[in-house]
């Protein structure tokens, strides 16, 4: 095969549910639920998560916070790739947490921030060193998000304009047993939608 690729002859499936609830306590909403894959290859995975909101009407602002784990099974290609491919991959497992504030001001003006942190154990990426994919044991990404939104309207026509800030993302890759940055570090300061 022109670049050594690799040919399976099997079926991948991938059954999943999952069910979420959400209660309202006067200014508390609360969130829960969960998700379970089944994967032919991967096995079976729950993936659960959880949320509140505050508003807080006096100040037409709203607190949030938000908690979650996630399972992704290799794809088709990510095993058989003729390039990249790699027949013996893991699933990606994450858990991520996130913080933040919505704050409404007059004329349709919206601001929001959010902290956020991101971990990932056996990420599927691209490794230079092997030159195909690879499960890479543990990353890290951490950052703040900060946004505005303008609403305009005129004639039931709705036009929103929105423009985000992504500051102090930080992407780590950690090695087994080590809790300390690599080189790898990745800095994204700017990231705007008009």
């Amino acid at each position: 095969a022109f670049g050594g690729g690799l040919y399976l002859d099997e079926t991948t499936r991938n059954a999943g549910g999952y069910l979420l609830a959400s209660s309202r306590f006067g200014p508390l909403t609360v969130d829960g639920g969960g998700r379970f894959d089944e994967h032919s290859q991967a096995g079976g995975e729950g993936s659960p998560q959880a949320g509140a909101r505050f508003e807080v009407e006096a100040t037409r602002s709203s607190l949030r916070a938000n908690y979650g784990q996630g399972f992704r099974a290799p794809t088709p290609a990510e095993f058989t790739d003729p390039f990249v491919g790699n027949p013996a991959l893991g699933p990606e497992r994450s858990e991520s947490a996130d913080a933040g504030v919505d704050q409404e001001f007059g004329g349709g003006v919206t601001a929001e921030a959010t902290v956020f942190r991101l971990r990932t154990r056996d990420l599927i990426a691209f490794d230079p060193v092997s030159g195909i994919l690879q499960n890479i044991d543990r990353t890290e990404t951490e950052g703040i998000e900060a946004g505005l939104a303008v609403e305009a309207g005129e004639g039931g026509v709705e036009v929103v304009e929105a423009v985000g800030l992504h500051g102090a993302q930080v992407q780590r890759v950690l090695g087994e047993g080590d809790d300390g940055p690599h080189p790898l570090v990745i800095l994204h300061l700017g990231n705007g939608l008009v």
